[in-house]
């Protein structure tokens, strides 16, 4: 017998703080501003290069793509990283989870907070390691934490508490926003964008 789920239905404010809201997606977004805003200066500066000038040049342009693509790099693994919560949100299985392992691990940038839950899923036990860049002091707070894993592959599992926005599956079984303001995951897009358009204006101006 075939047991057909119901697909849930993600709020738009929530599906973009998965996009971009995550760790890895914001400091993608960071280093894509910060690059942004150093090529507009830049461009709105410049003057006509001396051969020793247009040689530099060309490096600082080399060495400008490598970091663009290492940018690149960081916001589409923030992205992928968004697109898998989205896909337990919707298809995911409910479960609960229970912290069987705390650690803080500390390394030269600062300190990691590596997470391990235990849970039940399709007849067996199984446990997700999750690492955090700060103490969240809501993955402890219940004995048992809500989760999602995915059908047939129940090793694909998060809690919903470390998923952004905190959202919640209410009675009827659908996903519930519990921060509705996209603004704070929004800024550095934006901030992105306006800086090359800057960029873009001054080499055509």
């Amino acid at each position: 017998m075939t047991i057909v789920r119901a697909v849930r239905r993600i709020p738009s404010s929530l599906r973009i703080r998965l996009l971009f809201g995550n760790f890895k997606a914001q400091t993608g977004w960071s280093l894509f501003a910060i690059e942004a805003g150093i090529a507009a200066l830049l461009a709105n500066t410049s003057h006509a290069p001396s051969d020793n000038e247009a040689g530099e040049a060309v490096a600082m342009a080399v060495l400008g793509g490598v970091w663009a693509f290492m940018n690149f790099t960081v916001l589409w693994l923030g992205v992928r990283t968004g697109h898998t919560q989205l896909r337990l949100l919707r298809h995911g299985v409910e479960t609960k989870g229970r912290l069987v392992e705390y650690r803080e691990i500390e390394g030269e940038g600062g300190s990691d907070h590596k997470w391990t839950f235990a849970y039940a899923a399709e007849d067996a036990q199984h446990e997700v390691e999750f690492t955090t860049d700060f103490y969240e002091p809501h993955l402890r707070d219940q004995a048992w934490e809500p989760m999602l894993y995915m059908p047939g592959k129940p090793e694909l599992s998060t809690t919903l508490d470390n998923l952004p926005g905190h959202p919640r599956i209410d009675e009827y079984g659908q996903v519930v926003a519990q921060q509705r303001s996209v603004w704070p995951v929004l800024i550095l897009p934006v901030l992105t964008i306006v800086a090359i358009g800057i960029f873009v204006y001054g080499l055509v101006v």
